[in-house]
Protein backbone atom coordinates (compact mmCIF):
# COMPACT_ATOMS: atom_id res chain seq x y z
CA UNK A 1 0.00 0.00 0.00
CA UNK A 2 2.83 2.43 0.82
CA UNK A 3 4.46 1.64 -2.50
CA UNK A 4 1.24 2.47 -4.36
CA UNK A 5 0.87 5.72 -2.42
CA UNK A 6 4.44 6.79 -3.22
CA UNK A 7 3.96 5.97 -6.88
CA UNK A 8 0.68 7.89 -7.02
CA UNK A 9 2.21 10.95 -5.31
CA UNK A 10 5.16 10.99 -7.73
CA UNK A 11 2.85 10.73 -10.71
CA UNK A 12 0.48 13.43 -9.47
CA UNK A 13 3.36 15.83 -8.75
CA UNK A 14 4.84 15.14 -12.15
CA UNK A 15 1.53 15.99 -13.85
CA UNK A 16 0.79 19.16 -11.83
CA UNK A 17 2.94 22.20 -12.28
CA UNK A 18 2.97 23.49 -8.70
CA UNK A 19 5.51 26.20 -9.45
CA UNK A 20 3.08 27.91 -11.83
CA UNK A 21 0.32 27.75 -9.20
CA UNK A 22 2.55 29.30 -6.53
CA UNK A 23 3.70 32.04 -8.89
CA UNK A 24 0.08 32.99 -9.63
CA UNK A 25 -0.71 33.08 -5.91
CA UNK A 26 2.38 35.19 -5.26
CA UNK A 27 1.32 37.69 -7.91
CA UNK A 28 -2.17 37.91 -6.41
CA UNK A 29 -0.69 38.65 -2.98
CA UNK A 30 1.59 41.34 -4.41
CA UNK A 31 -1.35 42.97 -6.22
CA UNK A 32 -3.35 42.92 -2.97
CA UNK A 33 -0.48 44.49 -1.01
CA UNK A 34 -0.11 47.25 -3.60
CA UNK A 35 -3.85 47.92 -3.46
CA UNK A 36 -3.75 48.24 0.34
CA UNK A 37 -0.73 50.55 0.23
CA UNK A 38 -2.31 52.78 -2.41
CA UNK A 39 -5.58 52.86 -0.45
CA UNK A 40 -3.83 54.17 2.66
CA UNK A 41 -1.67 56.42 0.43
CA UNK A 42 1.49 54.80 1.77
CA UNK A 43 0.88 56.47 5.14
CA UNK A 44 2.16 53.92 7.62
CA UNK A 45 2.36 56.33 10.56
CA UNK A 46 -0.61 55.03 12.52
CA UNK A 47 -1.69 56.76 15.71
CA UNK A 48 -2.57 54.11 18.24
CA UNK A 49 -5.45 54.90 20.63
CA UNK A 50 -3.82 53.79 23.91
CA UNK A 51 -2.88 57.26 25.12
CA UNK A 52 -6.30 58.79 24.35
CA UNK A 53 -7.91 55.91 26.25
CA UNK A 54 -5.90 56.66 29.39
CA UNK A 55 -6.72 60.38 29.07
CA UNK A 56 -10.42 59.60 28.66
CA UNK A 57 -10.50 57.24 31.64
CA UNK A 58 -8.80 59.80 33.86
CA UNK A 59 -11.02 62.70 32.79
CA UNK A 60 -14.19 60.68 33.26
CA UNK A 61 -13.03 59.57 36.73
CA UNK A 62 -13.86 55.97 35.98
CA UNK A 63 -10.36 54.62 36.03
CA UNK A 64 -11.50 51.24 37.28
CA UNK A 65 -9.06 48.45 36.73
CA UNK A 66 -11.55 46.07 35.18
CA UNK A 67 -13.23 48.59 32.84
CA UNK A 68 -9.85 49.89 31.70
CA UNK A 69 -8.63 46.34 31.14
CA UNK A 70 -11.69 45.44 29.05
CA UNK A 71 -11.33 48.57 26.91
CA UNK A 72 -7.61 47.88 26.56
CA UNK A 73 -8.40 44.33 25.40
CA UNK A 74 -10.75 45.72 22.77
CA UNK A 75 -7.91 47.87 21.47
CA UNK A 76 -5.60 44.90 21.27
CA UNK A 77 -8.22 42.90 19.39
CA UNK A 78 -8.99 45.77 17.03
CA UNK A 79 -5.34 46.16 16.10
CA UNK A 80 -5.79 42.93 14.15
CA UNK A 81 -8.40 44.67 12.01
CA UNK A 82 -8.34 47.75 9.78
CA UNK A 83 -9.98 50.08 12.34
CA UNK A 84 -6.73 51.91 13.09
CA UNK A 85 -6.39 52.62 9.38
CA UNK A 86 -10.00 53.70 8.88
CA UNK A 87 -10.77 55.83 11.94
CA UNK A 88 -9.06 58.39 14.13
CA UNK A 89 -7.94 57.23 17.57
CA UNK A 90 -10.61 59.16 19.50
CA UNK A 91 -13.38 57.38 17.58
CA UNK A 92 -11.90 54.05 18.58
CA UNK A 93 -11.65 55.29 22.18
CA UNK A 94 -15.31 56.30 22.18
CA UNK A 95 -16.44 52.98 20.77
CA UNK A 96 -14.23 50.91 23.02
CA UNK A 97 -15.28 52.75 26.15
CA UNK A 98 -18.94 52.42 25.19
CA UNK A 99 -18.73 48.68 24.49
CA UNK A 100 -16.59 48.02 27.57
CA UNK A 101 -19.03 49.94 29.78
CA UNK A 102 -21.98 48.05 28.32
CA UNK A 103 -20.30 44.70 28.94
CA UNK A 104 -19.33 45.66 32.49
CA UNK A 105 -22.72 47.29 33.16
CA UNK A 106 -21.06 50.57 34.12
CA UNK A 107 -23.05 53.74 33.51
CA UNK A 108 -20.99 56.41 31.81
CA UNK A 109 -21.64 60.04 32.80
CA UNK A 110 -24.24 62.05 30.89
CA UNK A 111 -24.86 65.76 30.64
CA UNK A 112 -28.44 66.95 30.21
CA UNK A 113 -29.46 63.56 28.89
CA UNK A 114 -26.74 63.51 26.25
CA UNK A 115 -24.22 60.71 26.06
CA UNK A 116 -20.74 61.39 27.39
CA UNK A 117 -19.01 61.80 24.03
CA UNK A 118 -21.46 64.54 22.95
CA UNK A 119 -21.44 66.50 26.20
CA UNK A 120 -18.70 68.36 28.03
CA UNK A 121 -16.34 65.39 27.48
CA UNK A 122 -16.72 65.56 23.70
CA UNK A 123 -13.17 66.54 22.87
CA UNK A 124 -11.35 65.18 25.87
CA UNK A 125 -8.86 63.12 23.94
CA UNK A 126 -8.41 65.03 20.68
Amino acid sequence: MMLCHRFYMRQSHAKNDWQEFFNKQKELIIVGERLILSTITFDLDIQLPYKPLVVALKKLNIFRDHLARVAWNFFNDWLCTTLCLQYRPHYIVDGSMFVAAKLQKVKLPTEKGRVWWLGKYAYLCH
